[in-house]
């Protein structure tokens, strides 16, 4: 599956459970925030937030890898996700949910 469609089956299911959900398409674009994660989920229910990245291959970029350890150093979920683990996004979106 890619990106594109992993993002709107993310985005659909957000709003099904109540989560908000922010997207940034193209965060090279973004003044200050270069390599800032795809999404941005925080928990209807208090349970959290998710840092969620999407490659369908690759690494990710400096920029990218600088955000990853920044939020892991500061206690935030982040998640790099491949098309293949549409199942483990669901879950944890589900488990972010209760």
């Amino acid at each position: 599956m890619n990106s594109d469609d992993l993002g709107k089956k993310i985005e659909y299911l957000c709003k099904v459970l109540g989560h908000l959900c922010h997207h940034c398409h193209d965060s090279r674009k973004c003044s200050g925030a270069p390599g800032l994660p795809d999404y941005i989920i925080v928990s209807a229910t208090g349970k959290g937030i998710l840092w969620i990245e999407l490659k369908e291959w690759g690494n990710l970029s400096p920029e990218q890898t600088i955000w990853k350890w920044a939020l892991k150093a500061n206690g935030a979920d982040f998640r790099l996700y491949r098309g293949h683990q549409w199942d483990e996004i669901e879950d944890a979106l589900v488990e972010l949910a209760s």
